[in-house]
């Protein structure tokens, strides 16, 4: 009986535990600004957790070009980060909200000005 309940939690912990973690690997999606909210741009997310079991994201712009965002967290179903966008060195904040697998949100710059990025997971 005490195993069965130690087992029991265990199992728990690690649903628990693992229901706040994005999957690894990589995820793509677009992005549209909002002078053009229809045009969709592709890019890509790698997503990782390093040693110490914290989210690293790297962009993958509509470039090709590798970029590293800052302060990536998984709240419930928000995903926030910040990244300074290449070409015109502007730092933006990002806010996506989980739908279903799937994420979608702003990136705002300090002007207000925004694009829509979606990320869906890895196939």
């Amino acid at each position: 009986m005490r195993y069965l309940v130690l087992l029991l939690l265990t199992l728990t912990v690690s649903c628990q535990s693992n229901e706040h973690k994005l999957e690894e690997g990589r995820w793509v999606g677009a992005l549209s600004p909002m002078n053009h909210p229809k045009m969709e741009n592709p890019v890509a997310y790698d997503v990782s957790y390093n040693e110490s079991d914290e989210l690293e994201i790297i962009l993958i712009g509509p470039s090709g070009a590798p970029i590293q965002t800052r302060k990536p967290k998984l709240n419930a179903d928000t995903l926030t980060f910040s990244f300074n966008e290449p070409d015109k060195q502007v730092y933006l904040n990002c806010k996506l909200i989980q739908d279903k697998n799937s994420f979608s949100g702003k990136c705002t710059d300090m002007e207000g000005k925004w694009a829509k990025f979606t990320m869906n997971p890895p196939q």
